[in-house]
């Protein structure tokens, strides 16, 4: 907050890209979608937060979002991501679903 406050108030020309659960082929351990491939290939079939809801971004967009951003908006806080949520246990069930894994029971 520091430095965005800091920025926004100079003579720079600026934008802030707030990210907001960016996804892709290369996700590693401590996020949402990696941590739960992880979880389904040992076999934990757990849902931590399943009735939360929240946005996710593909990596090829949120790219596209920046690179548009650097070239068109001044001046601005943009957050980048999807305007769609979806429920935890939702997303979890599209992710076993593309591993294969159909009708498991959730904890």
């Amino acid at each position: 907050i520091a430095s965005e406050n800091y920025v926004a108030n100079s003579k720079l020309p600026w934008v802030v890209a707030r990210y907001f659960n960016v996804y892709g082929p290369n996700s590693k351990a401590g996020h949402f979608v990696a941590d739960q491939i992880d979880k389904i290939r040992r076999g934990v079939y757990e849902i931590i937060g399943g009735d939360e809801t929240r946005s996710f971004c593909y990596i090829e967009d949120a790219i596209l979002a920046t690179i548009y951003l650097g070239e068109n908006v001044s001046k601005m806080v943009v957050n980048v991501g999807n305007d769609q949520e979806i429920r935890i246990d939702e997303a979890t069930k599209i992710i076993a679903d593309s591993m294969g894994f159909h009708n498991l029971s959730w904890t």
